[in-house]
């Protein structure tokens, strides 16, 4: 006893040694920076010793930081003004940590088992990755600098690196929920901060808004915390259909506002998408849904429609400048003339953008060519310019799916979205029991279709803030929900609180 008395004072004297030469550093290299006025550098050190800090004490906080700094949304600290053409994006720095911290938790033998879809996804990433690696030698070889190659295409590179060590992100389960629970808080905030900033309440750069456009009466926000706005949103559909009580109420408010937020985006492909993914769920739960399930949905459901056309009938007869206003009118015009769009029914002479992007992809079609299979790799427009595309670029962020089909063509796209779907049908499977998940994979199975759908024109599988979400959400569900839901005993109560319900409940009394 008094041995291991000793070894562990050892030990608590090397850490405080350890400590204090850290600290002494730090103060030696902050002396001298300031000496020499380099101020951006100070605060640089200052970030990573923070970091380091919450590595230890709280790493949880860290990956939140993290993902919402990958998606710009962490307030007053706009990353997208530090970024400038051709260079690594701080938004990829940060999903670069992310990818050393799940890499660094596996390798220390201290997470859980990886289980058959972590040894795939492992199997995955090599595949991906390998694909990668052939677009950005090709480019290379056709006189593509080596560091604009690998920025180009910094994107994938995150994706295939960060999808299969996603599950090592948290080291417990409180960990996880920590998470959830603030990553859902400053969502919902956000979402707030949309509503008041589309209607001119407070400044878009308020939210880091850096991109606007004026529709009517409403400005139209362009962020890439709107993917993190949708994900709660189509999570608190399924979580207010499936859960009882204080959080299906809790959800259902959540709901309400991430609803209104991604109305006011005046994204169609977002519209149709998400009445795509419900729809999708919903057909899923009347084949495969368990007994419970189908009665408990299927009443929720009668009585939400009943509740929305007597809201509308009321605000209708009772407030009809609601239905006037210029917000509203906007968005039932997006919904109308995205249909005409579809249709081929949009008046003559109005502006078509469904239209333009069919002539775009046809024109990177052509460019394409024969290289289909396998892409034209990553040629920078720096270098490689083509005149016909916007910005001389093979990628554009108005034609979602194109964008891998142009870098690393169909062997690329397909691998590219072989983990979504194998995640979709995973999820839908557990419908079948009435679980403690089965709310969360509801939403989960909305989203995920609704994901899909509108990668043909969106860019959230084609950014690197779009491509985190993604990969930390599937890492998520796999540490939260195992790996063989079908085999656990149903809930006898039919809706016991999943995990994202108890975030949902953990973020109403943050946020709401």
């Amino acid at each position: 006893m008094s041995k291991l008395r000793v070894d562990l004072d050892r030990r608590e004297t090397v850490r405080s040694l350890g400590l204090l030469t850290s600290l002494l550093f730090a103060s030696l290299v902050s002396g001298w920076l300031i000496s020499r006025g380099e101020v951006k550098y100070l605060a640089a050190l200052g970030a990573i010793i923070a970091m380091s800090i919450l590595a230890v004490k709280a790493r949880w906080l860290l990956v939140s930081l993290l993902v919402l700094a990958t998606l710009n949304g962490l307030p007053g600290l706009n990353l997208s003004d530090l970024h400038s053409a051709g260079t690594f994006n701080p938004t990829t720095v940060c999903a670069m940590l992310l990818v050393a911290m799940g890499a660094a938790h596996f390798a220390s033998g201290r997470s859980v088992e990886r289980g058959r879809a972590g040894r795939w996804l492992f199997l995955w990433g090599v595949a991906f990755i390998a694909v990668w690696l052939v677009g950005w030698v090709r480019a290379v070889g056709d006189g593509v600098p080596i560091f604009k190659a690998l920025t180009f295409g910094q994107t994938f590179l995150v994706f295939g690196l960060l999808l299969p060590v996603a599950q090592g992100l948290f080291r417990s389960r409180q960990e996880l929920r920590r998470f959830l629970s603030l990553f859902i808080g400053l969502g919902i905030v956000y979402a707030l901060g949309e509503i008041a900033a589309s209607v001119g309440l407070i400044s878009p750069s308020a939210i880091n808004v850096s991109l606007t456009q004026t529709h009517g009466g409403i400005t139209r926000l362009y962020a890439p915390m709107g993917d993190a706005v949708f994900l709660i949103f189509a999570c608190s559909i399924g979580v207010s259909l499936l859960s009882k009580g204080r959080t299906a109420r809790l959800a259902l408010l959540a709901a309400l506002v991430t609803g209104v937020a991604v109305a006011v985006e005046l994204t169609r492909a977002q519209y149709f998408a998400l009445v795509g993914g419900l729809v999708a769920a919903l057909l899923i739960i009347s084949f495969r849904g368990s007994i419970s399930i189908k009665g408990r949905i299927g009443w929720r459901v009668l009585c939400a429609v009943g509740a929305g056309i007597a809201i509308v009938g009321v605000l209708a007869l009772t407030l009809p400048q609601v239905g006037q206003s210029s917000a509203v009118n906007e968005v039932s015009s997006r919904v109308t003339t995205g249909i005409a769009q579809l249709t081929g029914e949009a008046p003559a002479g109005a502006t078509n953008t469904f239209a333009y992007r069919q002539s775009l992809d046809q024109t990177m079609l052509a460019i394409l060519g024969t290289g289909w299979p396998i892409g034209l790799g990553f040629l920078a427009p720096s270098t490689s310019y083509f005149a016909q595309l916007p910005s001389g670029s093979i990628t554009n962020t108005d034609v979602g799916v194109m964008n891998v089909l142009m870098t690393l063509g169909a062997v690329g796209a397909v691998l590219l979205y072989l983990p979504m779907v194998c995640f979709l049908v995973w999820t839908a499977r557990g419908l079948r029991h009435d679980d403690g998940t089965a709310a969360e994979r509801l939403g989960m199975t909305i989203w995920v279709v609704a994901l899909l759908a509108a990668s043909v024109t969106l860019v959230t599988l084609f950014s690197t803030g779009g491509v985190v979400l993604v990969a930390v959400a599937i890492g998520v569900c796999l540490r939260r929900w195992g790996e063989s839901p079908e085999h656990r005993p149903a809930a006898s109560s039919g809706g016991a609180a999943s995990p994202f319900s108890r975030s949902v409940l953990s973020s109403g009394r943050l946020a709401l």
